[in-house]
């Protein structure tokens, strides 16, 4: 099993056939499926056309009618699209007028998304040092359906999962290593600056990954901390161009205030439906309201101080005061939407997909519905349930995987100090770097819960599913010899 780093790298015929493969499979589904009928177009696709829209006609990131700043989306994904209506513009302004520019803007994602393999093989390379574990990574990735969708969706998952596997690569060899390997932290530090941009939960990835770098990295406590100052320095110097605009336009310090609609339109419904008793969609009729007449009445207050009233910021003021009152409340739904993230299915996007409901999200959603719809109860094409069926059950492998390793290579240690081998120590402190940085991330999911949230993570995932399994495997074995 992984006793010491070895000097090898994967043969670059295997990188090839990953990179060949992956994007194969992803232009059969793209050419063949999603690209009919829009089927690319998810609930915020139409966000990102617009701003995309925004940044082709010169405004900025402004919108073009009322020319007020937007400050919901990031302008990283926009950014990327607005280079391609460049190249296929239209007269107008309907998501369908531009479907040259988004057909072409999503054949050169899917090329580069045909990149996450060799980029997950290389990942499980530098956890396990075990080209066996990079090589069955790399190859499931290649199917995986949650990566495959990712990468034909006008969305950010599919760009916004290359950079953050790139980070992980550089984050564990910086993580890993008791060397002050300087560039490889600033390279890790500048791709999640560049992921920030086009997925905002960068920013609170950043300030997990220092927690965990000071708690569980390698040598002392000097050079651990050292190491998290420079990353976290790096990565804000990267990000704070966007900070400081949205500071001056509205005196707030904020990345994106997205926390305020998701809170307002999420979390804090469903505590004013449990203390009052009420139907959901009242309860959010009424913060809407009152979210209403808060940004109305500082938009009033706005004459007098010039600075523009960011109405997605207003909305933390009608949130914040019910969580604050029934802070158990909202642990209890926020953790009931991280397990949904936890569990949820990719292959859910097929059943909306079979439904036709795939360019909203209703209100509220339960993962055993979902469950059921992808297993028996919505209407699909068969291949599209033998999906379904087969993610269920690489699930339940990948998960006892998981739950079998936190036992094995978490705990157990703890038990048996003296009597362990090296390989199962080098485990311990690969499980207790990894877990707690895929829990965070997890964690940070809670306003509404849904597979593709997980996705930056899903790698580690399954490498350390993976990693359990093979270990187990490899013991048994033995055992029976």
């Amino acid at each position: 099993m992984i006793i010491s780093k070895p000097n090898f790298s994967l043969a670059k015929k295997h990188l090839f056939y990953l990179f060949l493969a992956a994007l194969a499979v992803r232009l059969l589904f793209f050419l063949g499926y999603v690209s009919h009928e829009t089927h690319y177009q998810q609930p915020d696709s139409m966000d990102y056309h617009n701003s995309a829209l925004c940044l082709y006609y010169g405004a900025g990131m402004y919108r073009i009618d009322t020319h007020e700043p937007i400050f919901w989306r990031t302008p990283g994904y926009p950014f990327y699209l607005s280079f391609f209506y460049t190249l296929f513009p239209s007269k107008k302004f309907g998501f369908d007028h531009w479907s040259t520019a988004h057909f072409w803007a999503l054949i050169v994602q899917i090329l580069l998304c045909s990149l996450v393999p060799l980029l997950v093989a290389h990942l499980a390379l530098i956890l396990t040092y075990s080209p066996k574990i990079a090589l069955i990574s790399g190859w499931v990735v290649v199917f995986h359906i949650g990566f495959v969708l990712a990468s034909m969706y006008l969305l950010t998952e599919g760009l916004a999962v290359l950079l953050f596997i790139m980070f992980l690569c550089s984050l564990y060899q910086a993580i890993r290593s008791e060397h002050f390997l300087t560039k490889t932290i600033i390279i890790a530090a500048l791709t999640l600056g560049i992921y920030t941009w086009i997925r905002p939960m960068g920013q609170f990835v950043a300030i997990a990954v220092t927690g965990i770098w000071i708690m569980l990295g390698q040598g002392n406590w000097v050079t651990r901390f050292r190491k998290s100052l420079l990353f976290l320095t790096v990565f804000l110097l990267t990000i704070a161009p966007w900070y400081i605009r949205n500071h001056v336009l509205t005196g707030h310090w904020f990345f994106c205030p997205m926390s305020g609609p998701y809170l307002n339109s999420f979390c804090a419904p469903k505590i004013l439906r449990t203390i009052r008793g009420i139907p959901l969609e009242q309860c959010i009729r009424i913060l809407h309201r009152q979210a209403t007449q808060r940004i109305q009445q500082a938009q009033r207050d706005a004459v007098k101080t010039g600075y523009v009233v960011s109405k997605e910021w207003e909305c933390n003021a009608i949130a914040f005061p019910i969580i604050k009152e029934h802070p158990w409340l909202f642990l209890k739904d926020w953790t009931r939407e991280v397990i949904k993230t936890t569990l949820d299915l990719y292959s859910y996007q097929l059943a909306a997909l079979a439904a036709g409901t795939f360019k909203y999200d209703p209100l509220e959603e339960f993962l055993t519905e979902k469950l059921a719809a992808c297993l028996y109860q919505q209407a699909m094409p068969w291949w599209m349930r033998i999906i379904c069926y087969f993610e269920v059950l690489f699930s339940l492998i990948l998960w006892i995987g998981i739950f079998g390793g936190i036992g094995w290579f978490m705990i157990m240690p703890f038990f048996h100090r003296h009597h362990i081998p090296i390989y199962i120590q080098q485990l311990h402190k690969l499980w207790w770097q990894t877990i707690p940085l895929i829990i965070a991330v997890l964690w940070m999911t809670g306003g509404f819960g849904y597979a593709r949230l997980r996705l930056p993570v899903e790698a580690l995932i399954i490498i350390m599913g993976l990693t359990w399994w093979i270990y187990a495997t490899s013991y048994v074995s033995q055992q029976i010899k």
